[in-house]
C-alpha cells in the first residue's frame, strides 16, 4: 500500500528510514525479501523480556550482516 501510494520505494535504501550500518547497500526490497543480511532478531535477544524497539534496533544494529 505504501508503495501504491508513492511514500516508499521498494529500491530505496534502508538508510533512508533509519541509521544502519551499510544502510545505504540494503534495499526495502532486500528487508522484504529477507535476503538484507540483517539476522532475525527474534533469534537474537531474549524475547521473554520485554524490549521497546528502540532498544531492539540498537541491539540489532551491532550484529554483523550474514
Amino acid at each position: 500500500m505504501l508503495v501504491e501510494e508513492g511514500k516508499i520505494d521498494l529500491e530505496d535504501p534502508l538508510s533512508k528510514y533509519v541509521t544502519w550500518p551499510r544502510g545505504e547497500e540494503i534495499t526495502v526490497r532486500m528487508l522484504l525479501n529477507h535476503t538484507s543480511g540483517i539476522p532475525d532478531y527474534l533469534a537474537e535477544i531474549d524475547i521473554a523480556t520485554p524490549h521497546p524497539p528502540g532498544k531492539i534496533l540498537d541491539i540489532m544494529r551491532k550484529k554483523d550482516l550474514r
